[in-house]
C-alpha cells in the first residue's frame, strides 16, 4: 500500500492494522494525525513542552507495543 493510500483511511483502519500487523506506516500516518493535538493536552496540564513531548511519545510508544492486547 503506498504513503497516500494511507492518508485516505480512517483511524479505525489504521488502528486494526497496527493491533494485528504491526503496520509502522499505519502507526506513522496515526502518529503525524495526532501527535500536535496529544502534545496540546499534555502542555495544558504539564505546563512545559519538553515534559509534554516526552509524555507523548510515551503514550504512543505504549500504543505501539500494546494495542495488539485489545479489540
Amino acid at each position: 500500500m503506498s504513503k497516500s493510500n494511507y492518508r485516505n483511511l480512517n483511524d479505525e483502519d489504521l488502528v486494526n492494522r497496527i493491533a494485528t500487523k504491526q503496520d509502522q506506516e499505519a502507526f506513522s500516518t496515526l502518529y503525524q494525525r495526532y501527535v500536535h493535538l496529544a502534545v496540546g493536552v499534555c502542555i495544558k496540564y504539564l505546563k512545559a513542552v519538553e515534559p509534554a513531548q516526552d509524555a507523548v511519545q510515551v503514550v504512543f510508544t505504549k500504543l505501539w507495543t500494546d494495542l495488539h492486547q485489545y479489540q
